[in-house]
């Protein structure tokens, strides 16, 4: 990463050296020569924001036969997107015409909870590969990487 992902400076000091870092979201027999990564943590001089130092190929890290993170629909996690949901109804002053992009919606619980409010809402996440292009419960599905939609042609109010 060379620049900070919220305002663009290059001005980024690394805060925390994480050598050969594991991965958590990868499940399965322990395989000592499973790869690791070397990582970092590096802030931004400029705005103070925090982010990894380097970006993992999402082809390596969302393998769907691999990837086995997906949000359940558990007491703390309901009380976690309704706290969510309060948040973004105060922040924005009308839904009329408002066209959501989710990205990250592996059950779109959060979809669902937000759809009937909007003109528009459509997900986005590569483990959704077998619903692309689909629409469920009124959801546009985009089983696919974020990098690869031309979000700028899609003409989306709010992407979260």
């Amino acid at each position: 990463i060379n620049a900070c992902g919220i305002c663009g400076s290059l001005n980024l000091e690394s805060i925390w050296e994480l050598p050969k870092l594991s991965l958590t979201e990868m499940f399965g027999t322990y395989d000592p020569n499973f790869p690791a990564f070397d990582q970092s943590l590096i802030i931004c001089q400029y705005c103070g924001h925090v982010q990894l130092g380097n970006q993992l190929d999402p082809n390596f890290l969302y393998q769907p036969d691999q990837y086995a993170f997906r949000t359940l629909p558990t007491f703390k996690i309901q009380k976690e997107l309704e706290f969510l949901t309060e948040f973004i109804l105060k922040s924005i002053k009308s839904f009329d015409n408002q066209r959501i992009l989710e990205i990250g919606s592996s059950n779109l619980q959060f979809a669902k909870q937000l759809r009937h409010k909007v003109e528009s809402y459509a997900v986005c996440d590569p483990l959704l590969v077998e619903f692309d292009g689909q629409s469920i419960d009124e959801i546009t599905i985009y089983g696919k990487f974020a990098e690869e939609l031309s979000v700028k042609d899609l003409n989306f109010s709010l992407i979260f």
